[in-house]
């Protein structure tokens, strides 16, 4: 009985959720891209005072990521934190309705030659970048330069709301692969000489290298420095941010690993290499990095074993 009513509870919760949203969604995307991020702004800040929980996982990462920040440093980067998460669901839900004019009108993008290069020898490209700026938009400008992507993505626990975020972000012809046990597909994909994105900043509960970021150990997927030792595929940085409601994009020349050992040894300098420009990013930027997620929680196995 008591499992029955915690899957109904559950049930009335995830369609309370989708309901909300899809109401939200519906009125930012029939406003101008200008209106509809501002007012995603002003959204982002309100909803912050409702998930507390997530403000404090942001307080104590930021005060232990930069040691002595004053409290109105950390006020203000978890609110320009929340405004851009905001401002990136007002330009989420208006993805489907862009055309390529549309984007080349919000966009700058600096580097596409370097992707454009790796991307004609048909051997697959990879593309790594994090949950910083407007991630979500990055994703939507490769099916205009004619380059097919797929982005590994996690399931949102909610699968209403994951049917309808999948959905928008394959909308204009990205592939969408499951993270998990999405390995063999991903490779596949990229034999058939196409890109893969990966974001390198999600937390990974299972698997994954301890690697320091922000002098802090971090399990980070192993993946792209798989890819890029054993598989010889070229690696391109990728990050995204947001210049008023203007979103300028910056691709990297591809790494270059010649240096490292096809080992495990390798892998993890490899991925260290990548989470170090990640870092980078963020601290030049930190309101526009996702300091509410706790990227710096131990496995459970970890855990156990200190």
């Amino acid at each position: 009985m008591n499992a029955d009513k915690t899957s109904l509870g559950r049930h009335i919760k995830y369609w309370v959720e989708y309901i909300f949203l899809r109401l939200l969604s519906g009125i930012l995307s029939i406003l101008p891209r200008s209106q509809a991020l501002n007012l995603g702004r002003k959204i982002g800040w309100l909803v912050h005072k409702l998930l507390y929980k997530r403000a404090g996982i942001a307080r104590k990462n930021l005060r232990e990521s930069f040691p002595g920040i004053s409290d109105e440093k950390i006020h203000n980067i978890i609110q320009g934190c929340w405004e851009n998460l905001g401002a990136g669901v007002g330009e989420f839900v208006q993805m489907p309705g862009m055309s390529a004019k549309d984007l080349e009108g919000c966009t700058t993008c600096d580097g596409l030659e370097y992707i454009q290069k790796s991307y004609a020898k048909g051997k697959g490209t990879l593309l790594v970048t994090a949950h910083y700026g407007a991630w979500e938009l990055g994703f939507k400008f490769w099916p205009w330069k004619k380059i097919k992507t797929a982005a590994i993505a996690r399931r949102v626990k909610n699968p209403l709301v994951d049917d309808w975020a999948t959905k928008i972000r394959t909308a204009d012809g990205v592939k969408v692969i499951v993270s998990r046990n999405g390995v063999r597909e991903a490779i596949r994909w990229l034999k058939e000489g196409n890109q893969l994105a990966v974001l390198i900043d999600h937390r990974v509960t299972e698997g994954g290298l301890q690697v320091p970021f922000f002098g802090r150990p971090a399990s980070t997927t192993s993946l792209p420095g798989i890819l890029a030792l054993r598989y010889k595929i070229p690696v391109h940085l990728f990050r995204c941010w947001r210049e008023g409601n203007k979103v300028r994009f910056q691709i990297y020349p591809a790494m270059d690993f010649s240096d490292l050992p096809q080992n495990e040894a390798g892998i993890e300098q490899a991925t260290l290499r990548m989470s170090r420009v990640v870092e980078e990013w963020v601290r030049e930027r930190p309101q526009d990095w996702l300091w509410i997620h706790n990227r710096w929680k131990m496995p459970a196995a970890e855990a156990v074993a200190k």
